[in-house]
């Protein structure tokens, strides 16, 4: 199932594959013409098969020398996946969706949180300074929909529709929690 989708790519590294009764999820690095890709899958099996991807070219230069690919690894087993799940729908509804910005440092732990987006800082700070960055040069960055999730473990990943200066994206996050809280967060986003 993996291996078919990536047939083009010249190589492929998959940094994490987990997996639930019904769903499973990619983490993978590709190399296709001399560029370097970050893929977010999501492969949901049932009635009806889905497979829900974003794919978005790495950056040579990321902010704070954190790439798109590093940090845990493994799931960690937790009893809290029902309320993992809620904390990060109210994260994606309330904060990017609705738009309430102010709330943000609610989701995450004394403001800490390891970022693997190329271009924000490595802390909740550099979240908000982003936000403002692209607010000031009025750049819209507005979620609109989530159309699937998974959890499995400590993590949570959503694949979402929206848009960002003013063009329909997707949007794949990966966020892993302790305590009910986000403390390491991976996304890669697509232009639609």
């Amino acid at each position: 199932m993996i291996n078919n989708h990536f047939n083009n790519y010249k190589s492929i590294k998959i940094h994490r594959l987990f997996s639930n009764n019904t769903q499973t999820f990619a983490h993978v690095e590709t190399r296709k013409d001399a560029k370097y890709y970050a893929n977010m899958i999501l492969f949901e099996s049932g009635k009806t098969y889905k497979k829900h991807v974003a794919i978005q070219e790495v950056p040579k230069n990321q902010v704070g020398g954190i790439t798109m690919f590093d940090g845990v690894k493994t799931l960690k087993q937790d009893s809290n996946i029902a309320q993992n799940k809620e904390l990060i729908s109210s994260f994606l509804n309330d904060v990017w969706i609705a738009g309430n910005i102010n709330i943000v440092s609610d989701f995450f732990h004394e403001d800490k949180v390891i970022q693997h987006n190329p271009i924000v800082e490595n802390n909740v700070e550099g979240l908000f300074n982003f936000i403002k960055l692209i607010t000031d040069q009025g750049v819209t960055l507005q979620y609109q929909k989530v159309l699937a999730s998974f959890a499995q473990g400590n993590m949570v990943m959503t694949y979402s529709k929206g848009l960002l200066a003013g063009e329909e994206h997707l949007f794949a996050d990966l966020f892993r929690l302790e305590n009910c809280k986000i403390i390491e967060h991976w996304d890669v986003i697509q232009k639609k």
